[in-house]
């Protein structure tokens, strides 16, 4: 596992999927279960180009008070898993990767 930069890990709509789970609050009578959880994708300013944009920074702000936020993000030939808040500490970490998804 290595930290990564928040504010410097992005995605833009045009070729990354991003996919935003995170533990379900209360596991304690039925078990663990993940919610997925659907992020707001920003636009570039002032650019109308259609490509919105995402980073890890701004997930973490937008699902603030869920725990252990886990985000896979891919593009056709790579991806990345990142994980926040899994030991209580509010930072990001890239804990795997992927072949992508094409």
């Amino acid at each position: 596992m290595k930290r990564v930069n928040a504010e410097e890990t992005y995605f833009d709509s045009m070729n990354d999927i991003v996919i935003v789970l995170c533990c379900k609050e209360d596991i304690a009578e039925e078990g663990p279960e993940h919610i997925v959880l659907e992020p707001v994708w920003k636009k570039y300013e002032p650019d109308d180009s259609p490509v919105e944009y995402l980073t890890l920074a701004d997930i973490s702000e937008q699902f603030q008070g869920r725990c252990c936020l886990m985000v896979i993000a891919e593009t056709p030939l790579s991806g990345h898993i990142y994980r926040y808040d899994n030991y209580g500490e509010k930072e990001w970490l890239e804990v795997g990767t992927t072949g992508g998804y094409a």
